[in-house]
Parts: C-alpha cells; structure tokens; sequence
C-alpha cells in the first residue's frame, strides 16, 4: 500500500462523481459535521416519520465510500460533506416480509435512539465530543444501489445482512476521522479510532482477577476468532499512570483486533483487517519532514500523542453528571474503590498476568475521564431487577436514575469508539487556532492540530443484562478449558 498522498478518492469508492457545487442537503450535512448548526431537523424524538420538512438526501450528486458496519449498523461515508450515514441492517430473508408494524418500530427505534443520543449523552458527555445528528430520507433505489455496489466490499461474515430504510430515513453524523472545516490545513490528516471498553468493573462482580476484557479473550481464543490473546487491558489505558497507558497502547498495535484502526484523510490505512507495515506507516505520519526512521522513536511519539489526545481537558459544562455521581456518592449507591482485595486471588491465580485494579485520577474533563465516570454509574448485576419496568432507553433528563437506567447507561459507553484526528501543524498557523485543538508532541518535536469525538453509543436494550450474564458463563467455562490445556498465547509481530 502506498501512503504518500493517499486521500479519500483513493478509498473504496461506493459511487463517486463529481460535485461542482454542494446541494442544499449536502451543505446541511456539511454543517452538521463542523457542528455549530444542526441541520434543517433536530431529532428529538417528537417528529413524525412522515413530516413532509424532513430533507432528501441525493447520493447520485455526492461521492460517498463504504466505511465500515457492526451487526446492527452500515456506515457510508461522504467524504466533501465531511460526514458519515448510517443505516440499519436486516436480515436479507427478512427484508422482502418486513411488515407495517416492522417498519413503524423500526421508525421509532430510530427516533428513541437519536432522541437519547441528543438528550442524554451529549449532557453526559459533552459537546466537544458528540455532535448533534440530523435526520435525512433517503430513497429507497438508492439504499438498493448502495448493498450492490459495496457487496464485494463488506466482510464475508457480514454478508447475511444488508442495509435498509425505515420510512426511508437515515442519520447523518460527523466523520470523526476529518477535522472539521475550520480546523483543517493543507497536510493529510490521521485519525486513530480506539475501542477502550470497560474501564471499571464493580467490586462485587470482580470474581476472577482479570477484567470483563481480558477474560472474554479466553472465549475469543476457544471460538478461533482470534489466534491468540492481546496484552491489551482496559485497565492499563484508564489507569492514568502514563507508563502503563503507553503499555496498553502499544498493546493495541502488536494485536488491534477490533479496538484499534487508523485511518489516513478518511480511509483505513492499519488495524486488523489491513495488513500494513506499522512502521512505514509511522514514518509516513512522523518521519517524512522530521527525518525519525527508528521504530521505538516512532512508537514511542505516537503513544504519546495519542494519550495526551486522550487526557486533554475540555472546558464543557457536565453539571448533570457531576450531580448525578454527587448524589449517587452520598447515598453510597456507587463506590470508588478501585483497589482489589483479592491479592490472594491475584498470587494463586492460573491465569496470569493478572490485571491491575489500581488507578490515578485522570483529568477530569478529558474524554477517557468522561467515559469512566458513566461507567462507574454501573451497580452490580444482582442488585439490577428486571421485573421493575424502567423507561429504557430515557429521553429526558433526570436526577434519579433507578439501577436498570444506570446499568444500560453504563454498558451504552462500553462499547463507544473514540477517534482523534490529527493533523501536522505550523508554527505561524498554530498562532490562531484555539489552544484546546493545539498538541505539541515532545518526542519528536512536532506540533498537531487536532479533534476528538465520541462514536458507537447506542442505547442498549434490557435484553442485553441476560445476555452478559450468560457471556460470562461462557467466559468463565472457556477460561477453565484453555487453562487444562495449558494454551500459550503468542504475540503478534509489529512488523
């Protein structure tokens, strides 16, 4: 693969033509992704599928790329509009019997998710990490033209679903991986997208001596859909201790797995799926103008630049939250102890190395400090009833939230991706950029601008306390079997 001068045009191309000038849905989309304005609709839960106001969105007049899907979501990009569309998969058996009924749950699903999204996670969170999202219809020929343009494309086990409509509407979010407009220069862009997972795990779930990440790979390995375990632990990156976070980084690049990827000027350029040589590809973000060849230098910088991306302060207002744990705290509904008790556990352990519990403060309004704080909202499984009927997923603020709405809100952040941008910056430039999108790497010596956002946050249903109940049967008996068998796991090569 060639880096130099790669940029989205050279990406996976869905459908791409020229766009002399923007469509006004385009230049929505476009302010929606630099993110002052909102878009022509704010969803809130409150429009109806069928409000005549809702905009169309033409891909015939836009260059769009296939980004990416999990199981539930299909992600195309728009590359000009610096903004990304998501839609909903279905099973291709099911799509032709999709029913009113189906289609209408599916329309209010949608509007429930986004509704939360602006409601309840960017309060929490704040807004200098989500963007507020717009709704678009989409025609349903050209949700058609996309499953067969990206069908060669998409992963093979993701081939039993395809993308559909509700209604004929989509979402329109922020592309994380592009700097915004008012930031962007002249120089490409790299963006790092990395799954942190559970960071915190309640004292009266930590039965093993490893945390819910670390133990899963024992399923992962006995399922064969990893070849060996990672070194990565979540722990080791919300841990506030810098020698570990940069441990926990370089973790994710000898094993990225699903939890880390890098792109270049939108398109992915290294993570599990795209055998690339790490260190031609440091180079190519560090060393081309700096002249830094060596490895561990190039490591070294792009561990530090990730974590002082992950640890900067943001001057948001998260009031909500600071009460919500405030509260919580005085009651003794949450604890804060992150020490284990279990060092007998930890000595005797088989399964080693252990996982260290201990952490430093991080920065309060830093993202990883966000994102822990939500999590430590969590209460232990057996206290979570699910024969109370909670309001799930919530839609407006309040300042009780019963265990079920506190353990989902939880698992919500679990699973959320953080992209930071970054971008080489000069010296005269860096004089009127804000100081918030400023990061000067010591190491080598270089300066960045840069953006951070949240992804992946969608509300979790209460099916999903069952079904983590189970998991963790599984990964306890899968833990058993691979210790009889005394299987060693074996790192990846970086290069």
């Amino acid at each position: 693969m060639t880096f130099e001068g790669a940029s989205p045009r050279r990406c996976r191309v869905g459908y791409e033509l020229t766009t002399p000038h923007l469509t006004p849905a385009a230049a929505a989309a476009r302010r929606a992704a630099e993110g002052p304005g909102l878009g022509p609709i704010m969803l809130d839960g409150v429009a109806a599928a069928e409000n005549d106001n809702v905009p169309r969105l033409d891909l015939s007049n836009l260059k769009w790329i296939y980004r990416g899907e999990g199981n539930a979501n299909l992600v195309i990009a728009l590359s000009h509009e610096r903004c990304i569309v998501r839609l909903r998969k279905v099973d291709k058996n099911k799509l032709g019997r999709l029913s009113d009924t189906d289609r209408y749950l599916e329309v209010q699903r949608l509007k429930q998710e986004l509704a939360f999204y602006q409601n309840i996670l960017i309060p929490l969170m704040g807004s200098s990490f989500l963007k507020q999202s717009v709704v678009y219809k989409l025609d349903r020929d050209q949700v058609q033209m996309i499953n067969q343009i990206i069908q060669h494309q998409r992963p093979a086990h993701r081939g039993h679903k395809v993308a559909f409509c509700a209604a004929d509407l989509v979402a329109v979010y922020p592309d994380y991986t592009l700097l915004p407009e008012n930031l962007d220069g002249e120089t490409s862009t790299f963006c790092v997208e990395i799954k942190p997972k559970q960071g915190w795990i309640h004292p009266n779930d930590r039965i093993l001596p490893k945390c819910t990440f670390c133990m899963k790979q024992y399923l992962k390995l006995k399922n064969r859909s990893i070849a060996r375990l990672s070194d990565y632990c979540p722990l080791n990156l919300y841990s506030g201790n810098k020698q570990r976070m940069q441990d926990a980084i370089r973790a994710l690049l000898f094993s990225p797995q699903n939890n880390l990827k890098i792109f270049k000027d939108g398109c992915l350029i290294y993570g599990e799926d795209v055998k690339t040589n790490l260190t031609e590809m440091l180079r190519c973000w560090f060393g081309s103008k700096h002249k830094l060849t060596d490895k561990e230098v190039l490591i070294d910088a792009f561990c530090n630049l990730v974590i002082e991306g992950l640890c900067r302060e943001v001057p948001d207002n998260t009031s909500w939250l600071d009460r919500l744990r405030s509260s919580l705290l005085s009651e003794g509904l949450i604890e804060t102890d992150d020490s284990s008790s279990r060092d007998d556990a930890k000595e005797h352990s088989p399964w080693q190395p252990v996982c260290n519990w201990s952490r430093q403060p991080l920065p309060k309004n830093c993202v990883l400090g966000r994102i822990l704080a939500i999590q430590m909202l969590e209460v232990p499984r057996d206290q979570v009833d699910l024969k109370v009927h909670d309001a799930y997923p919530f839609l407006h603020r309040n300042e009780y939230l019963t265990p079920v709405q506190r353990y989902l809100l939880s698992a919500t952040t679990k699973d959320c991706s953080v992209l930071m941008s970054f971008q080489h910056v000069s010296q005269d430039r860096m004089k009127i950029l804000p100081s918030r999108h400023v990061i000067h790497e010591q190491n080598s010596q270089q300066s960045f601008v840069f953006n951070i956002g949240v992804s992946d946050l969608d509300p979790k249903p209460l099916t999903c306390i069952e079904k983590h109940r189970k998991r963790d049967l599984e990964i306890l008996m899968a833990m058993l079997e691979l210790t009889q068998c005394n299987k060693q796991p074996v790192n990846r090569d970086l290069d």
